[in-house]
């Protein structure tokens, strides 16, 4: 049997053991004394996802380079002379570092749970990709809705509109793109919705949590299928 990697998580840290073996790196998450069971659960799964990622890419990883997963940005420290490396991840302001992956970790678990509940592939908008919205998307309190055409290029498909948005002519030549981060700054309810796939639609209250069904409407559009816009 070839040489393999296993995941230590029995402290504050989860970090790999034997990764180097493989890759000549080991990586980890610290601060995880502060998670809950169901997001050390998470930090585990995605540690081991990251390191399968590098074990089959044969990436090599150095201080200051980024991942991008559920909509987050991870990003490599190293904290002393060895050669692991541990990730942090950027706020939603894009310019703020904050320390450890809590917040990607609970973007994850929301945007796999709906995923589940929805019967949707997993298919998250990356940070820095951009959305179109209409105008008062970013600061509209009210409800919103969207839906998710085929990517283009940096576009995620993504296309959200404010609540009383009647699709003439005039509002779709409105339309505007946004980053990921910035949206999800703004409007951080439709954070969880954001790992829907291609042909969903929905339609968010404006105080959703999250959990609550009655709040959210999310449906399938079996006529966008893989169309772009």
């Amino acid at each position: 049997m070839g040489a393999t990697f296993c995941i230590d998580s029995t402290g504050g840290e989860i970090t790999t053991r034997h990764l180097s073996s493989l890759v000549c790196l080991e990586i980890g998450f610290d601060g995880c004394d502060k998670l809950d069971n169901l997001l050390r659960d998470s930090a585990i799964g995605l540690l081991r996802l990251l390191a399968q990622y590098f074990v089959d890419t044969g990436r090599t990883l150095d201080v200051g380079q980024t991942v991008d997963w559920a909509s987050s940005l991870l990003i490599a420290r190293k904290r002393n002379s060895t050669n692991t490396f541990y990730f942090d991840e950027m706020a939603y302001d894009g310019r703020t570092i904050l320390r450890g992956v809590h917040r990607c970790l609970a973007t994850w678990d929301a945007q796999s749970r709906m995923c589940r509940r929805f019967d949707s592939p997993f298919e998250p908008a990356n940070f820095g990709s951009l959305v179109a919205v209409s105008p008062g998307v970013l600061l509209s309190a009210a409800a919103l809705q969207g839906v998710r055409y085929a990517k283009d290029g940096r576009m995620t498909g993504w296309w959200i509109f404010e609540q009383g948005y009647d699709g003439s002519v005039d509002n779709f030549a409105s339309m505007q793109t946004a980053h990921v981060f910035h949206l999800i700054a703004c409007q951080p309810r439709v954070a969880p919705i954001l790992g829907l796939g291609v042909g969903y639609a929905f339609r968010v209250d404006a105080e959703f949590s999250g959990d609550t069904q009655a709040e959210i409407a999310i449906w399938y559009e079996e006529d966008i299928g893989g169309q772009s816009v």
